[in-house]
């Protein structure tokens, strides 16, 4: 073997060996990722209205007293007198682009001088989004209606109750 083709064959196998060697460095690669949070401000729900059935006269016969949650009263077998009747009416407050879960209690007792009236509750809605721009406050808004039945010998007077709401991110 001469001098010539001993440096081609060496030349050639480090030719080789680099080419090994550069497919595996490019083979090894690394990326990063990013690690984020969200930290949202705490929710809340006032109230801003009351649920207000307004003045009913007790019928011949036991009737049903209704507020929708748009707040329209109707009466069944009674008669509803003046104006004033009102859904109750709730501002959530929280942070932006946020979605919140609504519970209502699904009755209230309203008691006053005479027997007890049980009042089924309805809210408009039971999530609600908080919609805005991202990093602010937002709010959104539902109301609750309800309805009772009303005895035709129901003792005079006011009843009244109070009742849950709450408001969780979900």
């Amino acid at each position: 073997m001469n001098v010539f083709t001993l440096k081609s064959l060496v030349a050639g196998s480090a030719l080789v060996a680099l080419s090994f060697a550069a497919s595996s460095a490019q083979a090894a690669n690394a990326t990063t990722a990013t690690a984020s949070a969200v930290i949202l401000a705490p929710i809340s729900v006032a109230n801003t209205a009351n649920l207000n059935f307004g003045n009913v006269l007790p019928g011949a016969a036991t009737g049903t007293v209704a507020v929708t949650t748009a707040g329209v009263r109707t009466c069944t077998s009674s008669t509803c007198l003046g104006t004033g009747a009102t859904a109750a009416g709730f501002t959530i407050t929280g942070t932006a682009n946020s979605n919140a879960a609504i519970t209502v209690d699904s009755t209230v007792s309203m008691t006053g001088p005479g027997t007890a009236l049980s009042v089924s509750l309805t809210p408009s809605a039971t999530t609600a989004v908080l919609a805005g721009t991202a990093g602010t406050s937002a709010t959104a808004t539902f109301t609750v209606g309800g309805s009772f039945s009303l005895p035709s010998a129901q003792t005079a007077g006011s009843y009244s109750g109070t009742f849950n709401v709450s408001v969780a991110y979900q």
